[in-house]
């Protein structure tokens, strides 16, 4: 069996090759299928976007020496936030709580139980608000940055040089697909 460097090698200097113009349906169907399934993946389960992107809430609680989601879990099922929120453990010493948008004396309160619960002071749990509107800004400025890479890249792949040959229809979706 030869090593990877060894096939390396011989792939560089020419004594081993693959017939990948040869197989090419091969690859054209693979691909085909890859991006097929991203498709229906899309259409059908969709994105879950970040709280950057939806507004909401953020709870940090730091400083833990046994980061469990469960008592943050159960403050937040407690407060009736269950719904929309999301508990993750961040690095080895954190918890995180994502809410939907809460206002001011709620996140008070939660972020109280939760220093309550995890035995740490106030100046050991973070909380923030990120607003719909900057998420939406985000959001809109990516969509934004999507299209004109797109057109740039039909653009660029537009027609040869070559007289009398037009392959814009041709070269066009397959350069903007990939």
């Amino acid at each position: 069996m030869k090593s990877l460097a060894q096939l390396g090698n011989e792939l560089y200097s020419g004594t081993t090759s693959f017939p990948f113009i040869g197989r090419r349906r091969l690859w054209y169907a693979i691909a085909g299928i890859v991006v097929a399934a991203s498709v229906v993946l899309l259409a059908t389960v969709g994105l879950t976007p970040g709280i950057d992107f939806r507004g909401g809430s953020e709870i940090t609680v730091t400083g833990l020496a046994d980061p469990d989601v469960r008592p943050a879990n159960d403050v937040v099922a407690e407060q009736g936030l269950s719904s929309g929120t999301s508990v993750t453990t961040v690095g080895s010493s954190s918890v995180r709580v994502q809410t939907n948008e809460l206002s001011n004396t709620e996140l008070t309160g939660l972020s109280t139980a939760l220093a309550d619960t995890y035995g740490v002071t106030d100046a050991d749990v973070s909380a923030t608000t990120i607003g719909p509107t900057w998420s939406s800004d985000v959001t809109n400025k990516g969509i934004r940055g999507l299209v004109i890479f797109f057109v740039l890249v039909g653009a660029s792949s537009g027609p040869t040089s070559a007289p009398g040959r037009w392959r814009w229809p041709r070269y066009s979706p397959c350069a903007t697909t990939s």
